[in-house]
């Protein structure tokens, strides 16, 4: 009995984890998704309406897949220094 009551008590820390993960992707996500839109905003009244300056696009999926990394790192990050005591 003690033994089921530990596995299960590792399957819900498991799944605690993988939501946590996916609270962090979502935070950075939209962060990410934020500071796009502003320099993409700064970039057309820098550079007005030249579209010399713009990047090549990598592809497809290296995009994702680094997007994903870089939207849990932030996540994270938001989540760490929100939480974490200042003094």
């Amino acid at each position: 009995m003690y033994e089921s009551l530990i596995s299960l008590k590792e399957q819900f820390g498991l799944y605690f984890d993988i939501l946590r993960f996916f609270f962090y992707f979502c935070v950075g996500a939209l962060l990410l998704f934020f500071l796009g839109k502003i320099y993409k905003i700064f970039q057309f009244l820098v550079y007005k309406f030249n579209k010399d300056f713009f990047f090549e696009k990598l592809k497809t999926s290296l995009n994702i897949t680094l997007f994903i990394v870089i939207s849990i790192l932030v996540g994270w990050l938001v989540i760490f220094f929100v939480t974490s005591e200042i003094f």
